[in-house]
């Protein structure tokens, strides 16, 4: 009888916190893989990485050899080698060599010398004071002259006078975070060699040891426990909010709202989610890039879409809670400096959203006027900036 008694509680306080359970025991489940992956002399974080490098530069080959197929039918089918003629749009630079001699740069700040280039090759990585690239190359014979096409992928590029659009660095496309080391030729430990789709070397990358990578080369199933574990929690605390509802509790349970968002967002803002899932334009740092709290347009979007959500709930009961009371019954001076704060900070908010509304248009690196195109609402980013304007009205009216 007394195994019964005690049986009895723990069933119920199992049923009553089965979602708080699911979210630690997920956690903690994440939390023990993370550590069992990150021993050993390659870890999971560095795996990942090693494995995204080797993903998007075999992708940037692919590119560069749809763009090689296309100035070679160009070059083939027709005998005129002006400058304007050889010119069509491609994603990597590239230069046409006649002879030995060059005939046509579609990128006028980096001209490869001939003897920097130059071999019987399809891919080669190449160096020089501008920085470190991988060649590609097609040869295109037309008696009695030889045309040598190489597309160029950068890894490192080095400006001698650095601005605002042209700056040293890594090409963002191939490394999600900048390594160590990157060298033209091949590593003892063979896991850091890059490779083509069709074996050829490329380069060796050693990732750079520290939190930046962590941050952004977590391994996925660990991120995914985790948001599993996030979802639990919030299932939790929805029982919890609406027992509090029930209990008449509004503040405490519009706290821990709160709370639950600002642990959400700082997660999510700390491992790059969902940017490190799907590489869109949208969570894209090089396209908008605010603040630490808006790191790009996407995120801005997230964070006004979690205050629009708060603001629903204050909209709904903040006169049911007791601090709403309190203000109700105080004595009227008081009540008139209260007044006159929230005048201030109303013109304080009204300002902060201008000043939102005016970095959308200065801290983004696309153009904004409707105007210039009639394909703006096929535009992601264009149109994101269109809703983002909507999000920033919306959480100023409410």
């Amino acid at each position: 009888m007394n195994q019964r008694f005690t049986f009895l509680p723990k069933l119920i306080f199992f049923k009553k916190n089965i979602f708080l359970i699911l979210a630690l025991a997920t956690f903690g489940l994440a939390f023990l893989l993370y550590i069992i992956t990150e021993k050993g002399p390659l870890s999971a974080t560095e795996d990942k990485y090693l494995y995204d490098v080797q993903n998007k530069i075999q992708e940037e080959v692919e590119s560069s050899n749809k763009d090689l197929a296309k100035v070679v039918t160009l070059v083939s089918q027709s005998k005129d080698t002006t400058f304007s003629h050889l010119k069509i749009p491609t994603i990597h630079p590239y230069f046409i060599f006649k002879n030995g001699r060059p005939i046509f740069w579609s990128d006028s700040r980096f001209v490869p010398d001939y003897q920097l280039v130059e071999g019987t090759y399809n891919l080669k990585s190449v160096a020089s004071v501008e920085g470190k690239f991988i060649s590609n190359r097609r040869v295109v014979i037309a008696s009695p002259d030889n045309f040598e096409i190489f597309s160029i992928i950068e890894l490192y590029r080095q400006y001698e006078s650095e601005n605002e659009h042209l700056k040293t660095g890594y090409n963002a496309n191939i490394f999600v975070s900048d390594p160590a080391q990157v060298d033209m030729s091949p590593a003892a430990a063979t896991h850091l060699n890059m490779y083509s789709t069709t074996k050829e070397f490329l380069f060796s990358v050693k990732p750079l040891k520290g939190d930046s990578l962590k941050n952004q080369s977590i391994p996925a199933n660990v991120i995914l426990l985790g948001m599993l574990s996030m979802f639990f929690l919030v299932a939790y605390l929805l029982v919890v909010i609406w027992f509090m509802n029930k209990t008449h509790r509004y503040g405490r349970a519009f706290l821990i709202l709160l709370g639950y968002f600002l642990l959400l967002r700082a997660t999510m803002l700390f491992y790059n989610i969902p940017f490190i899932f799907y590489e869109s334009d949208l969570f894209n740092k090089k396209y908008y890039d605010s603040s630490l709290i808006a790191p790009s347009l996407g995120d801005l979007m997230l964070n006004l879409l979690v205050v629009i959500v708060l603001l629903i709930y204050l909209v709904n009961y903040y006169y049911k809670m007791n601090r709403y009371f309190w203000l109700m019954h105080l004595p009227d001076a008081a009540k008139k400096v209260v007044s006159i704060i929230f005048i201030v900070l109303g013109c304080a908010v009204f300002h902060g959203f201008y000043a939102q509304l005016i970095n959308i248009y200065e801290k983004s690196n696309y153009q904004l006027d409707i105007s210039l195109s009639i394909d703006f609402f096929d535009k992601t980013l264009k149109l994101s900036s269109l809703t983002t304007f909507i999000l920033v009205s919306m959480v100023y009216f409410l």
